[in-house]
């Protein structure tokens, strides 16, 4: 998910391509049953009244809010978005690769919001109750600001004295704008364990990791983003943060630090697999799988769905679906491949743990009617990815 310097880097190219400009149309393919009677434009009917809104105002400016990207609109209106997993805004692209949410400009460009998962989150608030609004107004300060401080930093993180650090961090009612790839960094860089407890970390150390997050979020701005995963910048281009990676996705490389000699280990926090899914059932019953199940599943995003099986299969995977049919075999039985991945729904939150270990590749992907559990990488501690 994109983060304080993907999201300001995003916002800083939007103020040098539409800052002055107009909005002339506005087009969606966003649609989705689960927003209905919400203030999002997958409702329908609250993008009806947003295309209403935003036809004909002014963009006067574009800031950012933690994760959020707010553009102010002539009409005292503010359209917020959240980029979610796979979101991001590109400029002056025609026919680019899974457009949502277009708008065309009085200037003849059009600016895009592609998002392959179609995660992201768009609504519209007035600009004077902003802040007060239920999206923004549990957010903590921002790290960068130049009145965030050491006393500030400490008051904020020791507001959970027993939590452990890397989550602490990235609690965005705490402090706003950091995930899980510059907590990481920060950390790494300060030389403090991710597990420590704020209330335990010795003051000088805190020092360090107040420094440290100041640096760590500047590298990122200043190398314009990370794009390990999904992110593009407003040309649809790639940031350069993850190349500079010291922690994040290092396992097994040595330390980058000249005086250490230690190994980097990747360890999961916070994320404890409940014995038992959200229906009851034991989570053993999952070692279960549906061998051409994959393609009969009825998949929210079904064009993207076939997509990434076609290319799993051309990668010379057999793709097998974590689903529940009177066909369902053992996983344990099957002769296994030289390599696999599994296909896993709404049901991810229950699926054994082992089986997605035996796995060489797995991809979730949210059925129709169910919500997103989005946890299998973080439940299990295996990498989620998505071929496009």
């Amino acid at each position: 998910m994109p983060e304080l310097p993907e999201v300001q880097t995003t916002v800083n190219g939007l103020n040098k391509t539409v800052k002055g400009k107009k909005i002339v149309d506005v087009q969606t393919n966003y649609n989705s049953p689960h927003y209905v009677g919400k203030d999002n434009i997958k409702n329908p009917k609250f993008f009806a009244f947003f295309k209403k809104k935003v036809r004909g105002t002014k963009i006067l400016k574009v800031e950012r809010r933690a994760k959020n990207i707010l553009i102010h609109l002539s009409n005292r209106q503010t359209i917020l978005i959240h980029m979610k997993m796979t979101g991001h805004f590109v400029y002056d692209r025609p026919d680019y690769p899974f457009t949502r949410l277009d708008f065309e400009l009085d200037n003849g460009k059009h600016l895009i919001l592609s998002d392959l998962r179609k995660f992201a989150k768009v609504t519209l608030v007035k600009t004077d109750g902003l802040e007060k609004s239920f999206h923004l107004k549990h957010l903590g300060p921002e790290p960068l600001d130049k009145n965030f401080q050491f006393p500030n930093f400490n008051f904020q993180i020791q507001k959970k004295p027993k939590g452990r650090i890397k989550q602490v961090l990235m609690d965005q009612s705490l402090i706003s704008g950091i995930g899980n790839i510059y907590s990481d960094e920060i950390l790494w860089r300060a030389g403090v364990h991710p597990l420590s407890h704020p209330n335990k970390i010795p003051k000088k150390n805190l020092k360090i990791m107040f420094q440290a997050t100041k640096e760590t979020l500047k590298k990122g701005l200043d190398l314009g983003g990370d794009s390990m995963s999904d992110y593009s910048n407003i040309k649809g281009g790639k940031g350069n943060f993850q190349n500079y990676h010291q922690a994040y996705k290092k396992t097994g490389h040595k330390c980058g630090k000249g005086d250490c000699r230690g190994i980097i280990k990747r360890i999961i926090i916070g994320t404890t697999p409940a014995p038992f899914d959200r229906f009851g059932r034991k989570r053993q019953d999952f070692i279960k799988v549906s061998l051409g199940a994959e393609k009969a599943i009825d998949w929210e995003y079904a064009q993207e769905t076939e997509l990434i099986i076609d290319n799993l299969k051309k990668e010379g995977f057999l793709v097998i679906a974590l689903e529940q049919t009177p066909d369902s075999v053992d996983l344990k039985s099957l002769a296994k491949p030289n390599k696999f991945a599994i296909i896993v729904g709404n049901e991810v939150t229950g699926v054994s743990e082992e089986a997605i270990r035996m796995a060489d590749a797995v991809a979730e992907i949210p059925m129709l009617g169910q919500k997103e559990s989005l946890n299998v990488s973080v439940a299990t501690g295996v990498a989620l990815f998505v071929l496009s």
